[in-house]
């Protein structure tokens, strides 16, 4: 019997001993992997615009120009916030429904609620400067057409940014009306849209501007004539240079695309096959991890059991714990002094905000781990110092 008993305990120990070690990593991924705040606080630490900074500077200057590549960065920057406080309301919502305690997911749902909500877009708008934006895309385009000498151009050219800058407020509100319509068609809650936006005081502007840079640098035909007859035949030529020209800018489907809102139903139904799949896989981790406590639980217990005395269960179980946190630890310092070193060696070449941020990430990742192995070694000792202080009460006869 005894050494079947010394037969046993050596068999529950070593079970005992890879049950603790396999709920040190299970612990882990349940507080990091498996955890929403941390997934959150841990790309609120990452640098996006610094990222984006790095990106955009590398952009050739043939696809934009320095001052297009400044606005993008200053924009990132802006709404960093933004993009972070959204990204913690669509991971929740994400795990909400991998832990099923949200019953359907639906992306398109999810989008319009963050990065497709007005509050956000309408946030995009207020940081991006629409006078370097329209100067791009539009005001170098007419310039190149305008019949203008080079000094008349250039006078026209700082007229027209003092126009856009002065018309900003005015241009945003205007682009934010088509916010929510826009993210409805992209979204499917709408078949079509049309949004259209005033151009009349930018037209005003521009009439004013190249009306004043003509009396600074008139054109041959103009030049000599007297003030009135300048009016007129401005006027003349203002009509038929803007013949043509609307009068408002329609944003409408074709100029999201009108396969924009299939693409992203389609993205949004294989996102939602993937999520079923990571869904159970969810479940049975959730699953295997009650069941690894359940089982330590046991065979703490019939360990106790079989030892009938606190000594020889503390004596036990001391050496069980002690050795899983050691095994623990290691791994933590192991990942810490080796792998992480490894890697930062072999991330020369990734931008300067990663290199900060992996590590740290990784430090953070293993850090349940290493306070759990440092619990275990503790728990270890301290059953082992027990188990030589211990003295039993003599029973009387």
């Amino acid at each position: 019997m005894k050494v079947l008993k010394v037969i046993g305990l050596v068999i529950l120990s070593i079970i005992l001993f890879f049950s603790l070690t396999l709920t040190g990593f299970a612990f882990m991924v349940d507080r990091t992997v498996m955890n929403p705040d941390f997934v959150s606080s841990e790309f609120d630490r990452l640098d996006i615009s610094g990222l984006a900074g790095d990106a955009l500077s590398q952009q050739s200057t043939t696809e934009f120009s320095p001052e297009m590549i400044d606005m993008l960065k200053d924009t990132i920057a802006g709404i960093e916030p933004d993009i972070k406080s959204e990204f913690d309301t669509a991971v929740h919502y994400f795990y909400d429904y991998l832990k099923g305690e949200r019953e359907d997911f639906e992306l398109t749902a999810l989008l319009r609620s963050t990065f497709l909500s007005s509050d956000f877009l309408g946030s995009v708008i207020d940081e991006t400067d629409i006078a370097v934006l329209a100067k791009s895309m539009f005001l170098e385009q007419i310039m190149a057409e305008m019949p203008l000498e080079e000094d008349a151009r250039i006078q026209m050219s700082v007229y027209l940014e003092e126009s856009l800058e002065n018309r900003e407020p005015y241009l945003k509100e205007e682009l934010k009306k088509a916010v929510d319509p826009a993210a409805d068609y992209l979204t499917g809650q709408r078949e079509n849209f049309s949004v259209s936006l005033s151009l009349e005081p930018l037209l005003d502007d521009f009439e004013t501007a190249l009306r004043e840079t003509y009396r600074e640098y008139p054109p041959a035909e103009m030049e000599g004539i007297p003030p009135e007859q300048f009016d007129q035949e401005f006027d003349v030529f203002y009509q038929d240079f803007v013949q043509g020209v609307p009068s408002a800018f329609e944003i409408d489907e074709t100029v999201i695309g009108a396969d924009a809102p299939a693409e992203l139903e389609n993205l949004a139904a294989e996102t939602e096959t993937a999520l079923e799949q990571s869904k159970e896989a969810v479940g049975q981790f959730q699953l295997a991890y009650i069941l690894i406590i359940v089982i330590s639980v046991l065979l703490i217990g019939c360990i106790v059991l079989i030892h009938r005395s606190v000594r020889g269960s503390t004596r036990n179980l001391g050496p069980v714990f002690l050795a899983s946190g050691l095994l623990l630890l290691a791994v933590v310092l192991i990942r810490k002094f080796v792998i992480t070193d490894q890697l930062v060696q072999q991330m020369h070449d990734v931008p300067e905000q990663l290199q900060v941020w992996v590590p740290q990430m990784l430090n953070n990742l293993m850090m349940p781990l290493q306070w759990l192995s440092i619990g275990f070694i503790i728990a270890g000792i301290t059953l082992i110092v027990i188990s030589f202080v211990y003295r039993p009460r003599e029973t009387a006869e």
